[in-house]
C-alpha cells in the first residue's frame, strides 16, 4: 500500500482493503507505518512504547472517522492495561476501557472472566490495608543490580530444582563460574517465592549457616497460619559438619520458567467465595490462588492453569484458570495431564508437515535402488512382538561357506523420507521420539511413515541402513534395501 505524506484530502481515504469489506466477520489489516493517515513519528525524548501507544491511538480514531462516514453500526473500542494510555485515549475521545473492566462487562460467560489475569486485578480496602502490614517475603533485587553482583562473584547464578520431598527445600545448581556446584536453599523466606526451574541470583550464607537436606517429607497444609508456624519453627543445629552443604538465600529472580499446570481447585470453605486454591499435579510446583465462578461445576475436574504473579504479601502466586480438561479419573483426562505435565507434543501434525511425505502408491525407483546393497534376498526377521506396528529394526544371522555365521543389524532407513530443514524435519526434532502410553502412541512421525515406509514390515520392500559381522571381520554400514520375512 502507497503511503501519501503530504497534501492529503480532508477526509480520511478508504484503503482497499476496507473500502471493499462487507464486514461480516472479516477483519482489516492495515500497516499503519505505511499509511499517512495513521503513521506517527517518534517524538525526540519519546520511548518506544510511548511511540506504539500513541500510534494505536491514532489508528483508534481513525477507524472511528472511516466507520461514522460509512454509517455503520460499529463502535471503535480500544484495550490497554496501561493507565497512562487509558487516560490520554479517554481524552483523545477514544471509548477505551481496561481488559477487566471490557470482560466484566460481558454477560452470560462467566468461563472468560475466570481466564483473567489477578496480577492487575483492583484490591478491597481491607485487603490493601492487610498486603500493608502483611510482608511474607524479602524483596527482589532489580535486574540491573542482580547482572552487576553475579559479573562480580557476589551473587551464583543457577537453575533451582525443588525437592520432591520437602516443598520448603530445593538446590540451585550453579550455571555461573564458582566453587560450589551446588547451593542448598531451605525455608520460604530464603525461597522467596521460587518456582521450580526458575533461574535465579543466590546469595551464599556463612558457613555457620550451613546444613544438610532434610529426610523429613514435608507437605503444604490447607491453613496459611498453620503453614507459618511450620515454617518458621527453629530447626536445631547439626554437629556433624561432613555432610553439610553450601546454603544460600534467593535474592533474586533472573528468568522465570513457569509453564501451564495441571490439576485439581481445593474449593473454599466459604460458599459465596469466588476465590479457591489450586493444587497442581506436579508436588514441586506450589499452591495457586485462583478466582472462579464456576466452582461447583469445576469442583471434580482436572483443570489447566497459569500464574500470573506472586507478590509479597502472598504465601501463595496467583494465577488464572486457563481450561478444564474434564472429570478427575477419566482415562483420557488422566493421559492428557501426563502429556501437558510432561510437555509432550501431540497435536494433529500440520499440513505443511504432511505435504513433505511422499505420494501413494510408493515404491522403489531404479535410481534408487541401483545406488543400494540389495538384500531382499536374505532372511530377516524382527523381534517385535506381533501385532507391532512400527518396526524399525530386525536383524538376520546365516551360515557362510566357510563355516563361520554372519550377523546383521537393519535400521530402518528414515532420513530418505524425512529432508533437512523441511517441515517435517523441524516437527520430529520438536518431538523428538515416539511416546507410548497404555492405550495410546504419540508418533515422532506421521503414520504413513511411523506405521508404513519407515516400518520394515513383512514381505513388504523397505529402505534400511544395514550392518553385519562375521565371527572374523565387521563390514562397515551401507543402505540397503531389504525384505523382512515371517517365522
Amino acid at each position: 500500500m502507497s503511503a501519501r505524506l503530504a497534501g492529503g484530502p480532508s477526509k480520511p481515504p478508504f484503503p482497499p482493503s476496507v473500502s471493499s469489506l462487507s464486514f461480516s466477520r472479516q477483519t482489516p489489516l492495515i500497516k499503519s507505518y505505511c499509511f499517512s493517515f495513521t503513521y506517527v513519528e517518534r517524538l525526540p525524548g519519546e520511548s518506544i512504547n510511548d511511540r506504539n501507544d500513541r500510534a494505536i491511538r491514532k489508528a483508534a480514531i481513525y477507524y472511528h472517522q472511516l466507520i461514522k462516514e460509512k454509517r455503520l453500526p460499529v463502535h471503535v473500542l480500544l484495550l490497554t492495561d496501561d493507565r497512562k494510555n487509558l487516560e490520554l485515549a479517554t481524552s483523545d475521545g477514544i471509548l477505551a476501557f481496561t481488559t477487566r473492566e471490557y470482560v466484566n462487562s460481558i454477560e452470560g460467560c462467566p468461563e472468560i472472566k475466570d481466564k483473567l489475569s489477578l496480577h492487575d486485578q483492583p484490591s478491597s480496602l481491607d485487603e490493601i490495608l492487610n498486603e500493608k502490614n502483611r510482608v511474607c517475603f524479602p524483596e527482589h533485587l532489580p535486574l540491573s543490580e542482580v547482572q552487576r553482583r553475579v559479573k562480580t562473584g557476589a551473587l551464583l547464578q543457577g537453575k533451582f530444582q525443588t525437592s520432591r520431598d520437602n516443598y520448603l527445600e530445593g538446590v540451585v545448581m550453579v550455571q555461573s563460574e564458582s566453587k560450589y556446584d551446588q547451593v542448598l536453599v531451605h525455608g520460604y523466606r530464603n525461597l522467596n517465592r521460587v518456582v521450580h526451574e526458575d533461574i535465579v541470583a543466590i546469595e551464599v550464607l556463612p558457613k555457620s549457616q550451613w546444613r544438610k537436606p532434610s529426610n523429613m517429607i514435608v507437605t503444604e497444609t490447607e491453613e496459611e497460619d498453620e503453614l507459618t508456624e511450620v515454617i518458621d519453627e527453629p530447626t536445631a543445629p547439626l554437629m556433624d559438619e561432613s555432610d553439610l552443604l553450601p546454603t544460600g538465600r534467593i535474592v533474586g529472580i533472573i528468568k522465570r520458567s513457569w509453564r501451564m499446570y495441571c490439576g485439581v481447585m481445593q474449593k473454599s470453605s466459604l460458599s459465596e467465595s469466588v476465590k479457591h486454591i489450586f493444587v497442581p499435579s506436579e508436588r514441586r510446583i506450589p499452591k495457586i490462588r485462583i478466582e472462579t465462578r464456576q466452582a461447583a461445576a469445576l469442583a471434580n475436574q482436572r483443570i489447566v492453569v497459569a500464574i500470573d504473579a506472586w507478590p509479597r504479601s502472598s504465601l501463595y502466586p496467583q494465577g488464572h484458570i486457563v481450561r478444564a480438561l474434564g472429570d478427575v479419573a477419566d482415562k483420557a483426562t488422566e493421559n492428557e495431564v501426563i502429556l501437558l505435565e510432561h510437555e509432550i507434543p501431540h497435536h494433529e501434525f500440520s499440513q505443511a508437515v504432511l505435504d513433505c511425505l511422499p505420494k501413494l502408491p510408493w515404491t522403489i525407483s531404479p535410481e534408487e535402488l541401483a545406488r543400494r546393497e540389495d538384500l531382499r534376498h536374505v532372511d530377516i526377521c524382527s523381534v517385535d512382538p506381533p501385532g507391532c506396528t512400527d518396526i524399525d529394526d530386525a536383524l538376520h544371522c546365516k551360515r557362510l561357506p566357510n563355516g563361520n555365521f554372519e550377523s546383521g543389524v537393519h535400521i530402518a532407513d528414515v532420513t530418505h523420507f524425512v529432508q533437512p530443514g523441511l517441515a517435517m524435519d523441524k516437527e520430529a526434532s520438536e518431538r523428538g521420539t515416539t511416546v507410548y502410553l497404555v492405550d495410546r502412541r504419540i508418533d515422532m512421525l506421521p503414520e504413513l511413515l511411523s506405521s508404513n515406509l519407515c516400518s520394515l514390515r513383512e514381505n513388504e520392500d523397505r529402505f534400511a541402513f544395514s550392518r553385519s559381522r562375521s565371527t572374523l571381520r565387521t563390514r562397515r554400514p551401507c543402505r540397503t534395501s531389504t525384505r523382512c520375512c515371517a517365522f
